[in-house]
């Protein structure tokens, strides 16, 4: 029963399994090897692996090998080489190479599992594709990886713009590297490194140095990288050129400026304005006290008495200094009369009331 369930079972997964003795001859064959190679296992048993894949390419006999003789198993990445057995359908296979021992700890062959990873790494690549266009696309943000000592593992298209260096220039660099405060930079990078260690977060603006020396503000947030079981494998750093927001800011602070200076101008202007219509009325007040010394003060006490009335009234302080002078000047109309008629002692005669 056993055996059964063990010969459906192989006839069901979705790997090919493959048993090698010691002599690298097939053992074993399943359902999975078979439709992709054709070959049905009662043509395969006791024939070498050599025989059965003719063109096996040399790095998978390599491989096979190397596990007989070490006991140790080995995976055979895709990344490495796109196939290791050549099966009908094209697929990049990822490889197990699982040894196998008897019961007293002898080699006794190994076991092969292949599994069809094409449509994972198919996927896997679209997405870094559309990640690396995405970085390619933003041109004031950078993406750096940091190992859990502040060192630089990944630099992307990003960071070579903003600060002009090549990933190998800076891989294993700390990222104090760059900081552009000469004296304190690396205690600097280690605050920042310690508070994102601590409270899984760091961020501010900064001045930044680029390759050819020259500086620029940027904002920056550290972030803390964490695997399943909570420990601290490093930190992700993204940074944000505000060389443009530093540009607007010094453009609005020099319009506020200019803007703060012509109002002082104008306030000036308008004081001198104001000062020289005072000494004007002043002026006139005099000319027509001199003209008519009988009412010499008349009309500074009126201007008195109109501002204090206008205080009391609760007018508004411009307002109540056009009160004022207005009143110094109210007999302003006496300039044109003729002095022998403003200052005469007796009574007017008839004809200077017409």
């Amino acid at each position: 029963m056993k055996e059964q369930l063990a010969d459906i079972l192989l006839d069901q997964i979705d790997l090919g399994v493959m048993v090698l003795d010691l002599a690298t001859r097939v053992r074993l064959w399943n359902e999975w090897l078979f439709q992709r190679t054709g070959i049905p296992c009662g043509r395969v048993q006791d024939r070498l692996v050599s025989e059965v894949f003719s063109d096996l390419p040399p790095w998978t006999v390599k491989s096979v090998e190397g596990v007989l003789q070490s006991g140790l198993p080995r995976i055979l990445s895709p990344v490495i080489h796109p196939w290791y057995f050549p099966l009908r359908d094209p697929m990049r296979q990822l490889v197990r190479l699982i040894p196998l021992t008897e019961e007293r700890g002898a080699p006794a062959g190994l076991v092969v599992l292949i599994e069809d990873v094409t449509a994972q790494l198919e996927y896997e690549e679209t997405l870094e594709e559309r990640f690396r266009l995405m970085q390619e696309g933003v041109k004031d943000y950078a993406m750096v990886i940091l190992d859990d000592q502040g060192r630089i593992t990944h630099w992307d298209r990003g960071a070579e713009r903003l600060l002009m260096y090549q990933a190998p220039q800076i891989i294993s660099r700390k990222i104090s590297f760059f900081y552009a405060s000469a004296d304190q930079k690396q205690d600097q990078a280690d605050l920042h490194l310690a508070v994102a260690f601590k409270t899984g977060r760091w961020e501010g603006e900064i001045p930044l140095q680029r390759k050819d020396g020259s500086t620029f503000w940027a904002e920056l947030v550290l972030s803390v990288l964490k695997d399943q079981r909570e420990r601290v494998r490093g930190f992700s750093l993204m940074i944000r050129d505000l060389t443009e927001q530093q540009e607007a800011k010094r453009a609005l602070w020099d319009s506020l400026t200019q803007r703060k200076a012509l109002e002082k101008e104008r306030e000036k202007t308008l004081e001198q304005m104001r000062q020289t219509l005072i000494g004007t009325v002043q002026v006139i007040s005099r000319t027509v006290e001199m003209r008519d010394p009988y009412t010499a003060g008349h009309q500074q006490r009126v201007a008195v008495l109109a501002e204090a009335i206008a205080r009391e009234m609760r007018v508004e302080d411009d307002q109540r200094e056009a009160v004022r002078m207005a009143g110094s000047i109210h007999d302003l109309g006496k300039i044109s009369i003729p002095a022998e008629i403003l200052v005469k002692p007796s009574q007017l005669p008839l004809w200077s009331t017409n």
